[in-house]
This record gives structure tokens, sequence and C-alpha cells, in this order.
């Protein structure tokens, strides 16, 4: 048990080391962020930016965008350098086969790895379980309040089926 705590404190010095690091090379432990009482934005800037939600409007955020876009190495939006995949299976076609379903809880999202799942029936499973993963796929949640929650998917977990609620 004394190994295991040894081992535990040691993998979280480690994690926040490598997160000084990040940190240290995107720029942001320079960064502060200072909450305006409000803010406005253009309906240009909306059109513009194809979005209509406040937040994203939100000056802190602005500042976020623009260290990001003046990094040295370079940036590109996450559709331009990845595929938005829709759902692509349906387990109630195939009620009496078996499937390993992830959902939000077996995300462990300081490790960004999926750390459990549950097998069950087609016809047990939640109508959102409409998404098989394969290895190297990068599932993320779409709920609001747990949007820390990503995950790669590891080679024994290919052809898992993961549920509507995360990007993919």
């Amino acid at each position: 048990i004394r190994k295991a705590h040894s081992h535990l404190r040691a993998s979280r010095d480690a994690y926040h080391t490598a997160q000084q690091l990040l940190e240290v090379e995107l720029g942001l432990d320079k960064l502060t962020l200072e909450g305006p009482m409000g803010y406005t934005a253009r309906l240009s800037e909306s059109v513009n930016s194809s979005r209509m939600d406040a937040d994203y409007f939100q000056p802190q955020y602005t500042a976020v965008r623009s260290l990001v876009q003046s990094y040295p190495g370079g940036f590109a939006p996450l559709l331009a350098c990845c595929d938005s995949l829709r759902p692509n299976v349906d387990p109630l076609r195939a009620p009496q086969q078996s499937f390993t379903y992830i959902e939000l809880s077996h995300i462990n999202s300081a490790i960004g790895a999926v750390d459990g799942a549950m097998t069950g029936l087609g016809r047990d499973l939640p109508s959102r379980a409409k998404r098989q993963v394969k290895s190297g796929d990068v599932i993320a949640s779409a709920v609001v309040g747990s949007v820390d929650k990503a995950a790669v998917i590891a080679d024994g977990q290919d052809g898992f089926i993961a549920s509507t609620g995360f990007f993919h």
C-alpha cells in the first residue's frame, strides 16, 4: 500500500510538471483573465464566426483565442485536422447481440482514457448508444458540465459502442 501511495504521489507530481511545461510552452502561464461586468458583440462577428452563443464572445475567451492563434508553432481549427463522425450503428437492430458500451462515467478525464465499460444486449442498451469507435479515435463529452471528459480509444476497445453524448 505504501508503494502504491508513493507511485500515486510520483504520478501526480509528474502530471503537474507536464501541465506546467505545457502551459509555459503555450504561453498560458502569462495569461490573466479578468471578467468584465458585461460585453457586446456585433452581428457581423456572430455571422463571420458562425456562432450565436454568448459564451463564445466573452473577452476572456477572446484573449485565449488570440494567444492560441499567435502560437509560433501554428494552429488549425479542430475540424480542419480531424473528421467529425456521425452515429454509425444501431444496436436495437441486433437485439440479441452483445455489445460493450462506453458511457460518460467510464471516462477518466485525468488521463484521457476509457477506464471501464458495460456489456449488454442490443435491446438493453440506451437509445443513444449509436457510435461504434475504433482504436485511436477520440471521444469528448458534448454534455454541458462534463466537457472535461475526453479519451482516446485504446487498442483493446476497438469496436466498443459509445453514446451520441460524445463528439467523435
